[in-house]
């Protein structure tokens, strides 16, 4: 029949400029879902390149600190070990005072003044003619007795506060020496520690910004398939509606007009268009 005929017609070209039409934006989503797709592998890239690079940096930086530092915290240790081994028993640092009789007779102090007080007792016996006499001897021993009563005491005390001063001298520059040890320990661990959280961090946003990206990117390519697959299901959704409206139409007679005369061809109007007829 010519309707029939017509409609199917009107359908394939239909269904034909449907087709290219899907085809066409099909292609363009897919395209445009790659372009996205590549641009965020691209940030991924650069943002785990950047991550790599402020990482050895901050490696490198912390490693210049450190050899900086080394040279007090070997001064420090050096010295805490002396100091360790000086303060064991029977070192020097953990001796006790000592003030044996040799120590005094040797004192300057108590040499000198008995020197001199020997020299005065010597020219006073010989200008009185008394020289090696007994009382002279007697006098002489009276003298040295307290000499060495008076002057003991004195020289004990320059003694000991020699001692203390020479070993506190000692004890405090060594244990300076491992004060400063101790403290280019801590900056070091400090640094260390705070190097540490920072590549901790870098890795933790890199790795935040890793998953939004390929969240991203999950959505593009989902998006990149619907975008894809709807011409075509909008296609199977059009045609069938417009194949039902033309045969609707034709159904009420609709489609069609007054025939001609003899052989010759027809019409039929829609509304106000009017569809020839073979």
């Amino acid at each position: 029949m010519a309707i029939a005929t017509g409609t199917a017609i009107a359908l394939g070209v239909t269904a034909a400029a449907g087709v290219a039409g899907a085809a066409i934006a099909s292609s363009a989503g897919k395209k445009a879902a790659k372009s996205q797709e590549r641009a965020a592998t691209t940030a991924a890239t650069a943002q785990v390149e950047a991550q790599e690079i402020a990482t050895e940096e901050l490696r490198r930086q912390f490693d210049i600190s450190r050899e900086d530092i080394r040279p007090f915290r070997e001064a420090g240790a050096l010295s805490l070990a002396e100091l360790v081994r000086l303060m064991q028993p029977g070192g020097e640092l953990a001796e006790s005072f000592d003030f044996p009789l040799s120590a005094f007779e040797a004192d300057p102090g108590y040499q000198f003044r008995l020197s001199e007080g020997m020299k005065a007792l010597e020219r006073s016996a010989s200008a009185r003619g008394t020289l090696l006499s007994g009382r002279q001897l007697k006098g002489i021993t009276e003298f040295g007795q307290n000499v060495a009563s008076e002057e003991f005491g004195r020289a004990y005390t320059r003694a000991f506060n020699e001692f203390q001063a020479n070993r506190g001298t000692r004890f405090n520059r060594l244990a300076a020496l491992a004060g400063i040890g101790q403290t280019a320990t801590t900056t070091t661990a400090e640094l260390g520690a705070r190097t540490s959280g920072d590549i901790a961090s870098l890795v933790a946003g890199t790795g935040r910004s890793l998953a939004d990206i390929a969240l991203q990117r999950g959505n593009i390519r989902a998006a990149g398939q619907i975008g894809a697959v709807s011409p075509y299901a909008n296609l199977l959704t059009t045609v069938p509606q417009q194949g039902l409206q033309l045969a609707v139409l034709s159904r009420l007679g609709l489609l069609g007009g007054g025939g001609g005369g003899g052989g010759g061809g027809g019409g039929r109007s829609v509304g106000n268009q009017e569809i020839l007829m073979p």
